[in-house]
């Protein structure tokens, strides 16, 4: 029962000190893609930011807020979820609409992802992937 009793703490000690790691990593990096993929072009949709266009011509945005703040202003690189560009992805016209990231709306606590071209559709489904990484 002792022998049991010391392998259950163990475990959980293990346990919190892998969720304090990747705490404390979230500080200095974080990216959309599911833990387990490396951030690539054309790496698939599972974990990536999405948006729908609201008016039609527009250029919409969305924020993305670090929560821890990461260590300082990250830079963003942004990914294209189905093709081999950085750019959003208009998933309802399978069509590709240029990234604006603007450096005013970028800080250790947040920053924005625009479209720098229009989306001509209402409803039409943007999405783009992304990595913040403020260093060491």
């Amino acid at each position: 029962m002792q022998m049991k009793s010391l392998f259950l703490s163990s475990v959980a000690a293990l346990v919190i000190f892998a969720a304090q790691e990747f705490a404390n990593v979230r500080r200095f990096y974080r990216k959309s893609f599911s833990l387990g993929t490396a951030p690539a072009q054309n790496a698939g949709t599972a974990g990536q930011i999405c948006l729908t266009n609201q008016i039609a011509s527009g250029e919409p945005s969305v924020a993305i807020s670090f929560d821890p703040p990461m260590n300082s202003t990250p830079t963003i690189t942004t990914y294209n979820p189905s093709a081999a560009n950085a750019n959003w992805r208009d998933e309802t016209s399978s069509s590709d609409v240029t990234v604006n990231l603007p450096s005013a709306a970028k800080s250790s606590a947040a920053f924005t992802i625009a479209a720098a071209s229009t989306i001509a559709n209402v409803g039409d489904l943007a999405c783009v992937h992304y990595t913040a990484d403020a260093g060491l």
